[in-house]
């Protein structure tokens, strides 16, 4: 079972894992735990660039806590 991570500790997606796949974007979907209208977990995209200078950012909000999806049901 996946642990909540704080976004204090780690991102979903970081600069080395671009550089090291030689990706200019990436995006996933991670589990988000904060406050976004009444929910407090919910499934957001987390996404990242690497073009000029390196940046990311969760698309609906600024969680606290995220973790990976599960795999799904075989």
């Amino acid at each position: 079972m996946n642990k909540w991570i704080s976004v204090e500790d780690r991102l979903p997606i970081t600069k080395q894992e671009m550089v090291d796949n030689n990706h200019n974007y990436m995006t996933v979907e991670v589990i988000c735990f904060g406050k976004i209208g009444d929910h407090t977990v919910y499934i957001d995209d987390f996404e990242a660039g690497n073009t000029i200078n390196f940046w990311c950012k969760f698309a609906s909000t600024n969680p606290t806590h995220w973790m990976p999806l599960p795999e799904p049901p075989k």
